[in-house]
């Protein structure tokens, strides 16, 4: 059988910002670097922030950089614990621009206090300055106590919530911009808000973690070495807000990008979370359990095997079907089991993939949602000679050749392409007599140049065909 290939283009994990989109700032261009656990950001004022700003083009008016610098000022200040909620809110809106002037927040010093908020609620209270009238804060935190204060029990709460609401979006950008807050110690803070008994507190802290492991294999390793994976598992399936399991399942689908090195039986624990979640009915949470089983089919040790004997194949072909954003979860996760062995692949067969996917291969489709389902059927084509019968019963044979002549985007054709290959390459021939048009393509040399001969018979047409593959 020819080999099988893993995806070229993978689906990167996503951070959140709740904000419309993000820019290039100068801190780019600069190429700020940091040494130790200081950053050179908290070493910059405003102003010369402001000035290379203006003539890297990232101008914000004059307001704006007022409102930076007393908000920031208002948070770091020994003032009331409405006063700093305000502040806070104030942040909030000003990093919910278009364009949110991130870096001109970092740059007034204001994330450590930040994170100085991301507290057990009795450590923060004793951390905020306390009433003149008190001279000492009692071992036991009363609500009598934080009334007396002048704030209430959820007001502190609140304080907690909307200091790492901010923190999420400070790290919704560049990796220098979230080293800022990896610098000023977040990361242990936000894994123990996790368990958190307040729904706000753990989304926030969560989203935040989730943007740092989603801005590189560092900073993900980062984050899986202080024990998050394991937590996550622990309280991903407990019946919380809407918005609390969301962020749940988005870190936890974050955390399996990529290779993971960790025990058989957390992998097995991670696959029985995203089967029992990719069982549900909201569409965020079933399109991130794909994305998380299709990252663990494609880099963990278990491999497509273990999603196979988990019975979810079924469930992810249904999903195929989907005219949402869940489709193309479901439809990678299903390519990544097809990279497997024959026994798995014809699993995919079994549970009546193969109509779903040539429905997906045509023009209507978007063009990632078209070459993920031709780089499926190339697996399944690289198969044994049974499951190469199925796919031409099919006449999706005819159909990969009409899209290699007439697909415009090379991304799609070339895994056209390949999966041609995959049939011209057969031991067994004999399956090409059912499609006259394959009998040219039979290679006299190696693999890379067939493809190459494949890409030009679709440039310059099927008169040339024998011509090419004769190379």
């Amino acid at each position: 059988m020819a080999q099988k290939r893993q995806s070229e283009e993978e689906f990167p994990p996503a951070k959140r910002a709740d904000i419309e989109s993000t820019r290039t700032t100068w801190i780019d261009l600069m190429g700020v670097w940091h040494r130790g656990n200081v950053s050179w950001f908290s070493l910059i004022p405003l102003d010369v922030a402001r000035l290379i700003a203006s003539l890297c083009g990232c101008v914000y008016a004059e307001e704006v950089y007022v409102r930076i610098r007393d908000a920031a000022d208002a948070v770091m200040a020994d003032g009331a614990v409405e006063t700093r909620l305000e502040a806070i809110h104030d942040l909030q809106a000003l990093l919910s621009m278009k364009n949110p002037p991130i870096t001109e927040v970092i740059v007034t010093g204001v994330v450590p206090r930040l994170v100085a908020f991301i507290e057990p609620f009795d450590d923060l209270v004793r951390q905020l300055k306390p009433n003149p009238l008190v001279r000492e804060v009692p071992a036991d935190i009363t609500d009598e106590y934080i009334t007396f204060l002048g704030s209430g029990r959820n007001t502190v709460l609140q304080l907690t919530a909307e200091a790492a609401w901010v923190l999420q979006q400070v790290t919704a950008d560049t990796a220098e911009q979230t080293d800022a807050v990896i610098n000023a110690g977040a990361v242990p803070k936000l894994i123990a808000m996790v368990e958190s008994k307040t729904d706000d507190i753990c989304e926030h802290s969560l989203l935040t973690l989730n943007n740092i492991a989603a801005t590189s294999t560092v900073h993900r390793d980062l984050v899986l070495s202080l024990g998050l994976l394991v937590l996550l598992c622990r309280c991903a399936l407990q019946n919380r807000s809407l918005g609390l399991v969301r962020a749940r399942v988005r870190t936890l689908a974050t955390l399996c990008h990529g290779t993971l090195r960790c025990e058989s039986n957390v992998i097995a624990l991670i696959l029985d979370v995203f089967k029992m979640l990719v069982l549900g009915d909201d569409h965020e949470i079933v399109e991130q359990a794909c994305w998380g089983m299709a990252f663990l089919v494609h880099s963990a040790a278990p491999g497509p095997g273990a999603v196979v004997d988990s019975s979810v194949v079924d469930r992810l072909v249904s999903l195929m079907t989907e005219p949402t954003s869940v489709r193309r979860g479901a439809l990678h996760a299903i390519g990544c089991i097809a990279y497997g062995n024959s026994t798995e692949t014809q699993k995919i067969i079994d549970s009546a993939a193969l109509p779903v996917l040539q429905r997906l291969m045509g023009a209507s489709y978007p063009p990632r949602i078209r070459q993920d389902a031709c780089w499926t059927i190339s697996n399944i084509l690289a198969g044994p000679p049974c499951q190469q019968s199925a796919v031409i019963e099919r006449g999706i044979i005819q159909q990969l050749i009409v899209m290699l002549r007439d697909e415009p985007l090379l991304p799609v054709k070339k895994e056209v392409a390949w999966g041609l290959l995959r049939l011209a390459t057969s031991a067994d021939h004999k399956a090409l007599l059912d499609v006259p048009e394959m009998l040219v393509l039979i290679p006299k040399s190696g693999s890379q140049d067939m493809i190459d001969a494949l890409m030009r018979v679709a440039d310059h047409g099927y008169d040339k065909a024998k011509e090419f593959a004769t190379l």
